[in-house]
């Protein structure tokens, strides 16, 4: 009987950060979301990984229609400023992607789940989490904060956000790089 089980919304959380690349961590040591005992109607469940999906595409679409909307709102002039418009997407991606990191954990108290995530985590000691048949440290499973902020917090919105905002240019775009490449 399992009784350590990961709550539904953070195991929603884990998949969907894991779409933007973020690693995991126990208690500071790499992991892997596979690795997380009692996770895997999350892992293995189609709908479930189909509803990550269509939620990553949608947050793609949303964040180049941001990045589109702020250089039309705007005015931007030029590729240039469309795209330092653009970046305005970013700080509140990076907040979501601090605290997501920092509430969507789990601690594994029973002792069947922390020898499971003990023993399959290479750079842990079970020792360390399992003293004499009982838990002696509860370990914590989440999202690598580096991670985290500097993919979903950084990169995610930068990139897509830039985009949505150059797409706004048009033809002004190309042009501009036709003509930096004729500059040389």
């Amino acid at each position: 009987m399992a009784t350590d089980l990961v709550s539904s919304w953070v195991a929603a959380g884990w998949s969907y950060l894991s779409t933007f690349g973020v690693g995991f961590e126990v208690n500071g040591e790499a992991a892997t979301l596979g690795q997380a005992p009692n996770n895997v109607a999350a892992i293995s469940n189609s709908p479930f990984v189909l509803a990550t999906t269509v939620l990553f595409a949608v947050t793609v679409g949303t964040v180049i229609a941001a990045g589109y909307g702020i250089a039309r709102y705007t005015d931007a002039d030029d590729p240039v400023e469309a795209a330092k418009v653009g970046l305005t997407v970013v700080p509140p991606y990076l907040v979501f992607a601090a605290l997501a990191a920092f509430v969507m954990t789990h601690t594994y108290s029973d002792l069947v789940t922390v020898s499971q995530l003990a023993g399959s985590v290479p750079m842990l000691q079970p020792s360390t989490f399992i003293n004499e048949g009982s838990v002696a440290m509860k370990p914590t499973f989440g999202a690598s904060t580096t991670d985290a902020i500097l993919f979903a917090g950084i990169v995610f919105p930068t990139i897509f956000g830039v985009a949505g905002a150059l797409i706004s240019q048009g033809n002004g775009v190309v042009d501009a790089a036709i003509a930096k490449v004729n500059e040389r």
